[in-house]
């Protein structure tokens, strides 16, 4: 259970043998990259794991439609690497898709360095929205 939680977190796993982890060492990895899961309990820990394989789960059964709207999304580059593909939802997206790439790691997208980046161009966005009435996002 707890190897899977540090995947799911990004937290380097290689040479932890799952079996001898213990649920303290588990919080100590999580602490070391500043996890939300950090100060958690063993109880809430092992309720946080059915949530996530839960939530794969229903993922993984989902049907996706088309919606009509238009699409803004900000894409981390892991340091520079482009990792995702915006034209990945254009089936499912009627409308513009407007992509920005953040210099960043996916678990890091909220920290104050990505926030740097990724805060000017939301507010230039929301701006947009309100002072454009021609738009027609």
């Amino acid at each position: 259970m707890y190897l899977g939680m540090l995947q799911a977190f990004h937290v380097d796993t290689d040479g932890i043998d799952e079996h001898s982890l213990t649920h303290e060492e588990f919080l100590r990895l999580l602490s070391t990259e500043h996890t939300a899961l950090a100060t958690v309990d063993e109880r809430m820990a092992e309720a946080s794991m059915r949530v996530l394989q839960n939530n794969v789960g229903i993922g993984a059964q989902h049907i996706h439609g088309r919606v009509t709207t238009n699409m803004l999304i900000f894409t981390a580059t892991n340091g520079g690497e482009y990792v995702i593909d915006p034209e990945v939802w254009a089936p499912y997206i009627e409308g513009r898709i407007h992509h920005h790439r953040i210099t960043s790691s996916h678990h890091a997208l909220m920290q104050p360095d990505s926030l740097r980046q990724l805060g000017p161009e939301l507010a230039a966005e929301l701006r947009g929205l309100h002072t454009d009435p021609t738009r027609e996002d």
